[in-house]
C-alpha cells in the first residue's frame, strides 16, 4: 500500500473530495456542496465516503477547505480521478447487491 504525506491526507485529498462534490452540485453554494457530500458519503465504504461524511457534518472544516481552494489549494488531477473511481466503485457494488 502506498503511504501518503500529511499534506495529502489533511489537505489535498479532502480538497479532491470537495472538488468532486462541487462538480456534482454544479454550484459553489456551501449547502449544495454539503448535499453532494452526503450523496458521496452514501456511495460506499471507502476513504472517499468517510471523508465526505466528515466534511458534510463539519461545516467549519468544509469552509476551511473551500477557503483554501479559493486561495490556491488545488488537488492534482490524479487525486480527483481517484475520488471519482471510488464513488463509481461504491455505486457499482451497491447496484449489484454485493
Amino acid at each position: 500500500m502506498l503511504s501518503r504525506t500529511d499534506w495529502e491526507l489533511k489537505k489535498e485529498l479532502p480538497a479532491a473530495v470537495v472538488e468532486v462534490a462541487k462538480r456534482i452540485a454544479g454550484s459553489e453554494n456551501i449547502e449544495a456542496i454539503e448535499a453532494a457530500l452526503r450523496k458521496i458519503a452514501d456511495s460506499g465504504d471507502s476513504w472517499v465516503s468517510r471523508v465526505a461524511r466528515e466534511l458534510a457534518s463539519d461545516q467549519r472544516e468544509l469552509q476551511s477547505i473551500i477557503n483554501g481552494m479559493k486561495h490556491g489549494l488545488k488537488p492534482r488531477d490524479e487525486s480527483i480521478e481517484e475520488v471519482v473511481y471510488w464513488i463509481k466503485k461504491g455505486n457499482d457494488i451497491r447496484s449489484s447487491g454485493t
